[in-house]
């Protein structure tokens, strides 16, 4: 391994590790600083902020990353971006508005949004930089944006106790080493100054619709039992069961580091045909990702009580055990991103589409007739349904297919 991989990937472990701390670090700040009610409504606004997210991302990172030959300029992939967020930002506000959300659940959800926004700005960059492998430009950021989002959110908090003034403060800063920092060092490897093509916008747009839709049902999935929750629970219950459940994203972190590890030798065994070796490197992930889980379950029985009552406060340690059911539906979802990379080696994107429709109604009529005001642990269970029914759908027309694994 050379020193310029080493030390990209040593940046990028650090930033991922401390970005993802920060994002987690709203959750644990906004449930003891402002209560468990507005935990809550952050609850609602970030579910439903994560799939107007997903629409301004439109799956074009690994398209981006892919485009060695340069079919496109980048100046066109810019312009799609944008594009792809005024979309968002469009659809976000005509949710705003048609909902019966309270204005303090708007608020937070437009701020939450628009930060979102923001770092779909930022995530542009960082595809680009990938694709120039100049990684190291997207570490650091996660770096300086990790640090700089704790310190703004936590002193925004404790100054004016509302959450949406904060996520509005981070905004701002986001946009800010957007400017000052990504865009001011890609412009040292790459030029924004090319013409763009209006049909070359539109063939981006169409041909990373298929992502597009697989990562924003993706996203639904986990906001839909919140949705129904919200229509019957209280948003105490809501924010204490979600700030929780945050725990489980570093138990997925290191998942889809595993996966995203053996992702290439997947690839590669698949395109040598050296069908023993692919399934080897499948059955390691998913050994890997059950024996994390159970490894976790472990440690949430030795110790959970007293971690999350440290973290988040006693009436939230009372709860805990929402942690055992949160942490099969982690892995559950994990699997999810296992069989959604197998899709992409096997060319069938289509495939994975559907199945993520497949589990987004599954999701829907399980919460519809199970989730309970009364017991959060439901919601859990209706993510472990819908991202089993992912699988077997997959595992179904992978089977079916003329490239059996």
């Amino acid at each position: 391994m050379d020193n310029s991989l080493k030390k990209n990937l040593s940046w990028n472990t650090i930033g991922m590790i401390l970005y993802n701390l920060a994002i987690w670090v709203f959750s644990v700040l906004i449930l003891r600083i402002t209560g468990a009610k507005e935990s809550g409504y952050y609850a609602i606004a970030s579910s439903l902020g994560n799939t107007f997210y997903a629409i301004s991302l439109w799956g074009m990172r690994s398209f981006i990353v892919s485009d060695q030959k340069n079919r496109y300029t980048y100046k066109e992939y810019v312009i799609t971006r944008i594009v792809a967020v005024i979309l968002s930002i469009a659809i976000m506000f005509v949710t705003a508005t048609i909902s019966s959300y309270s204005l303090e659940i708007v608020r937070v959800l437009i701020a939450y949004s628009m930060f979102k926004f923001a770092e779909a700005l930022i995530e542009l960059c960082d595809s680009l930089a990938q694709q120039k492998m100049v990684m190291d430009i997207n570490a650091k950021s996660m770096v300086i944006r990790g640090v700089l989002y704790i310190i703004l959110f936590y002193l925004s908090l404790v100054i004016t106790k509302e959450s949406y003034i904060a996520f509005s403060v981070i905004t701002i800063c986001s946009l800010l080493i957007l400017y000052f920092y990504n865009y001011k060092k890609l412009c040292k490897f790459i030029s924004f100054h090319e013409t763009a093509k209006k049909e070359n916008i539109t063939d981006i747009l169409k041909k990373c619709f298929p992502i597009m839709a697989f990562e924003l049902l993706a996203a639904a999935i986990v906001a839909i039992p919140r949705i129904f929750y919200e229509k019957i629970g209280s948003y105490e219950d809501l924010g204490i069961y979600v700030s929780i459940y945050t725990m489980v994203v570093f138990l997925q972190l290191v998942i889809n580091i595993l996966i995203y590890t053996f992702a290439p030798y997947m690839a590669k065994a698949y395109q040598e045909k050296k069908m023993k070796q692919f399934k080897k490197y499948i059955l390691f992930v998913v050994f890997g990702a059950v024996g994390l889980g159970l490894l976790a379950e472990i440690l949430v029985y030795l110790i959970g009580e007293p971690v999350i009552t440290l973290i988040f406060g006693v009436i939230a340690g009372q709860e805990y055990r929402y942690l055992y059911l949160g942490i099969v539906s982690g892995v559950t979802l994990a699997l999810t991103w296992l069989i959604s990379q197998i899709f992409v080696i096997l060319g069938k994107n289509n495939s994975q589409l559907v199945s993520a429709v497949i589990s987004v109604i599954v999701c829907i009529i399980v919460s519809l007739v199970y989730i309970d005001g009364k017991d959060c642990n439901r919601m859990s269970i209706v993510l472990i349904v819908s991202n089993i029914s992912f699988v077997i759908s997959s595992c179904l027309m992978m089977k079916n297919s003329r490239r059996v694994i």
